[in-house]
């Protein structure tokens, strides 16, 4: 909140930067046009011509920027505004230029009232619709105090003008009626136009430029109308004047208004006004008390006029005042409300407070807040009992005490993360020692917690004890590692190696081999996903496959699979298989294969080349009556056949080409070695299951028998 009133922002002092040299220039004009008319400089013609030439000139600057700026995009009722200040200061040039005529081209004295007298007093009414027009949103934010600020100050202006100008145009008279209306409506529309403009300044919260300096140029041009009418109601204004000086002033004041593109932006933090505002409703009528008490100095009488003027403005004061009480004890009954208000949400946040601790405070898992530097700050029952502390033992214990040093490490680097920044939660399972000795699995997810400064004040951590499910996942995983070849089988000729990784305890990645009479079958599967559910279908796959006539081929074998797998797949809502199922002639060496939609597969001849397998069907699961096809490769001495599941390869970056896995196989290399070679390309972290198989025909002069590297399944 800030009480010091209207500031000049960064927006404004950049505009006085650009416009210094348009400033400048006003400036000079203004000095250069003084200086020749108050010294009468070349002679009477020549200084009148520079008066009128001048003035007309300052208007003629002023109508053309105006009419840009009410060409620019902007809130429509600046773009009004600035048309009909346009018009206005083109109704005050097209009086000069009246009146030019008649003193420089007809060399007579101009009549009174004149042609330029029906110009002038166009724009004093374009002058008051105009200023209504620019100051209107501000008025209307501000309401009656406003209109009665703006009250007071043309009560005051009036009392001042009259005192000072009107009073003696008055006085003097006039041969026509109309020429003394015409004399009093030039100073009355000033009048009216400065107390509408210094009524906007008064209850702006930000002031801008523009408006500012266009109404100085007003208030320049009411001391100028004011002493224009005095000296020619009193016949003392004659060919070329040094007060129409104020004339060229205020024609280029708003002529730098017009140029300045600046509005006030959107208030997102209310700005109260300056002292000087609350007071400027009432510096007019100091000045008219002042000028009122010099003349009853003097002796001068009061006259009706000045009295009730007087009268006027003391009563809009008074009422300004009742209004201002009036709003405060609306303003007070206002707060009151939003404080009983506040008073009940408080009581609600209480309440609502005191229930999320007892629903932290009982919830089935354990929840605990951390310091920055890791230290127990509090802890619900749930969290107590999990690790059998009690609360005082719990409190203050740095919570990386009960880390196994296994998984101390890998906690620290968690914490570490989750305090620099780099990730913005954490979720990771953990061990934890229990008081009694015992270690337990956690799953925790912890979210960071910032002070006011926005620098990490700890965190609050979620932790359940998930040690019985992950038993119940190391058993599966056992089971699922006794399905896999636990070694591979001794074929003359032939040698054959795999092992697989799994990213989690059960997933769905398996190879398997079976060697019959003449026959070697050999498969590499994945299904989609990880966990229990992926991990059954591969049971249930491994089964199907196995137990087929052994008679029945690669593609036949797959589709018996499919059909027994159908009503299981369509339970498992979309689950599909890739797999590769090939079966190798020992005699021959021709290997027959079905590649479902796997697509990890080549044949590495012995110079090193490499041999796509190309014929491809849907996996399985996709379509329950697709076709699959057979393709066939003939495995030459030391060729090899290679075959890896997605996540060897596959990352969140790239995918690595079969090339760049092989490039650093040996021509001779055993299919065990060419397995660890291969999972060297492994990423790291897994984030999927990898599985390699290799099958190898031995060159005619080598006799090699492969052992199974792993013991695992994915």
């Amino acid at each position: 909140m800030n009480g010091g009133g209207p500031t000049m922002p960064p927006g404004h002092r950049e505009w006085w930067g650009q416009h210094w040299p348009l400033v400048a220039c006003a400036v000079l004009a203004s000095a250069l046009y003084t200086v020749w008319v108050g010294l009468h400089l070349g002679g009477e013609r020549p200084t009148r011509i520079v008066d009128d030439v001048g003035d007309a000139g300052g208007a003629a600057v002023a109508v053309v920027l105006c009419a840009l700026r009410a060409r620019r995009a902007g809130p429509l009722h600046q773009r009004l505004g600035w048309g009909l200040v346009a018009a206005f200061v083109a109704a005050l040039g097209t009086g000069d230029a009246i009146y030019a005529y008649y003193d420089l081209v007809l060399a007579v004295p101009v009549p009174y009232p004149s042609p330029a007298d029906a110009a002038y007093l166009t724009a004093a009414a374009l002058g008051v619709i105009a200023c209504l027009v620019l100051v209107g949103p501000i008025w209307a934010s501000s309401g009656f105090r406003a209109l009665l600020d703006g009250l007071i100050i043309a009560c005051a202006l009036l009392v001042l003008s009259w005192l000072t100008v009107l009073h003696a145009v008055y006085d003097a008279g006039a041969s026509e009626p109309q020429d003394l209306l015409i004399s009093l409506t030039y100073a009355s529309s000033d009048v009216v136009t400065a107390g509408i403009a210094l009524s906007a300044i008064s209850h702006t919260r930000q002031i801008a430029p523009d408006l500012l300096l266009f109404a100085c140029g007003l208030l320049v041009f009411a001391v100028s109308d004011s002493l224009f009418t005095y000296l020619q109601t009193l016949g003392l204004y004659q060919g070329a004047n040094l007060l129409d000086a104020g004339y060229l002033v205020g024609y280029l004041v708003i002529a730098i208004a017009a140029s300045t593109p600046w509005s006030p932006p959107p208030q997102h933090d209310r700005v109260s006004l300056a002292r000087w505002q609350r007071a400027l409703p009432y510096g007019p009528f100091v000045l008219a008390s002042l000028v009122l008490i010099w003349l009853q100095v003097r002796n001068q009488p009061i006259d009706r006029f000045t009295s009730a003027a007087i009268s006027a403005v003391i009563a809009l004061i008074l009422l300004r005042q009742l209004a201002a009480v009036a709003e405060a004890h609306s303003l007070a009954l206002r707060l009151d409300s939003t404080i009983e208000a506040l008073e009940k949400a408080l009581q609600g946040w209480k309440h609502a407070a005191t229930e999320r601790e007892i629903l932290i405070e009982n919830a089935p898992v354990g929840i605990c807040r951390l310091d920055a530097r890791g230290g127990v700050r509090s802890a619900n029952r749930g969290m107590l009992r999990m690790l059998g502390y009690a609360r005082e033992e719990m409190v203050g214990r740095p919570i990386l005490d009960l880390a196994p040093a296994e998984d101390l490490e890998k906690l620290t680097g968690a914490y570490e993360d989750l305090a620099e920044g780099r990730v913005d939660h954490l979720a990771i399972e953990v061990r934890l020692r229990r008081k009694d000795g015992a270690t337990i699995w956690c799953s925790e997810q912890a979210l960071p917690v910032h002070d006011p400064a926005g620098r990490m004040d700890g965190c609050i951590a979620i932790m359940e004890d998930i040690t019985r499910q992950r038993r119940e996942g190391e058993r599966a995983a056992f089971i699922q590692r006794q399905l896999l070849p636990q070694s591979s089988p001794t074929i003359e000729g032939y040698e054959v190696a795999g092992t697989c990784q799994p990213a989690a305890e059960v997933a769905g990645d398996f190879f398997d081999w079976v060697l019959r009479e003449g026959y070697l079958d050999i498969t590499l599967a994945d299904v989609m996903g990880k966990g229990v559910g992926p991990a059954l279908i591969m049971a249930a796959l491994r089964t199907a496959l196995r137990s087929a006539d052994p008679r029945l081929g690669p593609a036949a074998r797959i589709r018996l699979a499919t059909d027994s797998l159908a009503l299981g797949m369509e339970q498992a809502d979309g689950l599909f298989v890739t797999l590769v199922q090939a079966r190798l002639d020992l005699a021959t060496g021709v290997l027959r294969y079905v590649d479902a939609g796997h697509g990890y597969c080549a044949v590495r001849r012995t110079n090193g080349r490499l041999v796509h397998l190309n014929t491809r069907s849907l996996p399985v699961g996709v379509d329950p009556d697709e076709t699959f096809e057979e393709g066939e490769e003939l495995l030459s001495p030391g060729d090899s056949f290679i075959v890896y599941s997605d996540g060897l390869v596959e990352t969140p970056l790239r995918t690595t080409d079969v090339v760049e896995l092989t490039c650093d196989l040996g021509e001779t290399e055993p299919a065990e070695q060419m397995v660890r070679s291969l999972m060297r390309h492994m990423p790291f972290p897994a984030a999927d299951d990898v599985t390699v198989l290799v099958l190898r025909r031995q060159p005619l002069s080598t006799t090699f028998s492969g052992t199974a590297l792993g013991q695992g399944c994915c």
